[in-house]
């Protein structure tokens, strides 16, 4: 039953996203409902199991998207404050249910690899998609890469492998992380949906979560700071 309402929370997550893109007020409700009823459901359970804490890392994206629209501040500053409570509530939660990312020395053999494969879809993104010039994005990039992996492939992947198996993980991780894309327009959250995939792949097969962060890292330079 539990693994049912963790699917049916992620297609809520994909729907309310979808609602804050075409109307804020909207998506801001939808979030809040959703975060209180997540809460709800876990305030009578005692002991924790893996699905559970699938589901309290799946409270992080609301919690976030909410958080960034109460910021009133520059695009620089938003980015700032909503990603450090990304990457904090995504530490918290990591040591509190000792998750290991794949910080480690193994595996980092196959950089060379992951940064062809960073270009690659760096390459492509440029093909099929035109952005506005960043250059100050710079700075914020490794920020912003290292965050992502952390909560989407660290996270929500091994922790939905626990619950569903590595196909439907990797799947649902790709689909959150597309989804994350969305105000960048739906064509772009598909490509955004396959790099999930990809990275998702090279991950669960190295368990190094540097690799899957260079990807990352590589992906957002060519696209935001070095267009075409």
């Amino acid at each position: 039953m539990k693994k049912k309402i963790a699917l049916l929370l992620v297609l809520a997550l994909i729907l309310s996203e979808i609602s804050l893109n075409i109307n804020e007020t909207a998506g801001f409700i939808l979030y809040s409902v959703l975060v209180a009823l997540c809460l709800l459901s876990l305030s009578h359970v005692k002991s924790l199991d893996e699905t559970d804490k699938l589901i309290i890392v799946f409270i992080i994206i609301p919690i976030v998207r909410i958080t960034e629209s109460f910021i009133t501040l520059g695009l620089f500053w938003k980015i700032i404050i909503s990603y450090s409570i990304l990457l904090f509530l995504s530490f918290y939660y990591s040591i509190r249910f000792k998750l290991d990312h794949g910080h480690k020395k193994e595996k980092l053999s196959l950089l060379p690899f992951a940064i062809v494969v960073g270009i690659c879809l760096g390459v492509a993104g440029n093909y099929f998609f035109s952005f506005n010039k960043y250059s100050w994005f710079i700075y914020l990039i490794p920020f912003i890469a290292y965050s992502e992996e952390i909560l989407f492939r660290g996270m929500i992947q091994n922790l939905a492998k626990k619950s569903y198996g590595i196909n439907v993980s990797i799947l649902i991780t790709a689909l959150l992380y597309g989804i994350f894309r969305l105000g960048h327009g739906l064509l772009f959250a598909l490509f955004i949906l396959f790099v999930g995939i990809i990275i998702g792949i090279i991950y669960d097969s190295t368990k190094n979560i540097f690799l899957a962060v260079a990807i990352n890292l590589i992906l957002h330079y060519l696209l935001f700071v070095f267009p075409k």
